[in-house]
Formats: C-alpha cells, structure tokens, sequence
C-alpha cells in the first residue's frame, strides 16, 4: 500500500469541501460554485483578467464563488509580469488580490484563526486588527495550523 500524498489529499479535500459548501448555501437557496486558481495564472495580468471576468460573472449571476488554489498542482516557479506587487503564497492571498482587482466591498475568509493580526498569530505580542479600511496595508506573514500563510498588518 502507498502512502496518500498531499496532492492527493487535495484532490479529495477539495471535492469534501465543495460538498459542504453547496450543502449549507443550499439551506439558504443560493448556489456556489468553485474556481480553482493556481498562484501562476494570478502573476501575469492577462489570466488575472480572464479569472476576474469569471467571477464577476457568477457574482452577476447569483452564484457566490468559492476560490481555492488549486492544491492537485504543483507550483511552479514564476516570477509574473511584475503586476502584482504581493507574494501570492495562500488562498488568503489569492482572494485579497481578486477582491481588490475586482474593488469588492467585502470579503470573507474562512480560517482557522481568530481574525488578522497585527504580526504573526503565534506572537504573543501581536493583536487581532479589528477593522481594515482601504488604506490599510496588509503583509503576509506566518501560517495556520492547517494552512501555508497568512495575513498580518
């Protein structure tokens, strides 16, 4: 028997996850729908575009997107065209990108921790952020206990 690898576990987590999420929003008779992004497709503008018109689109459609990297892929090494000035290392980077090129007015991130902070949560010095306006510049620093990274002010 082979051990399951971490693209693996992806594989079948993303379809669990997806499950759920159609599940509870089903209560609520809205519909999601999922976009897999790979961090590549983010750093150079015209895919950036192209995935920002799709999310538009089922934003326009009623549909609420679930983003989520696409964890069956490995990474691959590209530095982009130079239009996204952050490091795109995590699904909470990726939807802060999405939702700034796209000027959402919210954004909601599910996360095993307790909110932003103002460095990295297993600090004891640092606080959680209790309001992020525009201006607000945001780092990304540090990881949770089940992801790759995070966000901190």
């Amino acid at each position: 028997k082979h051990p399951i690898t971490q693209l693996e576990c992806a594989a079948v987590g993303q379809s669990t996850l997806m499950s759920l999420f159609e599940s509870m929003f089903k209560l609520y008779g809205m519909q999601c729908g999922q976009v897999l992004i790979t961090t590549a497709g983010l750093l150079d503008e015209s895919p950036r575009k192209s995935t920002c018109s799709t999310v538009d689109s089922l934003v326009r459609k009623g549909i609420v997107p679930i983003i989520n990297e696409n964890d069956t892929l490995v990474p691959l090494s590209h530095k982009g065209d130079g239009s996204v000035a952050i490091p795109i290392e995590d699904n909470d980077a990726i939807a802060s990108l999405l939702a700034r090129e796209l000027e959402c007015d919210a954004l909601l991130l599910l996360s095993n921790v307790d909110g932003v902070y103002t460095g990295d949560p297993r600090d004891a010095s640092s606080e959680i952020v209790t309001e992020i306006s525009p201006e607000t510049e945001v780092d990304f620093v540090g990881s949770s206990t089940a992801g790759r990274g995070g966000m901190g002010l």
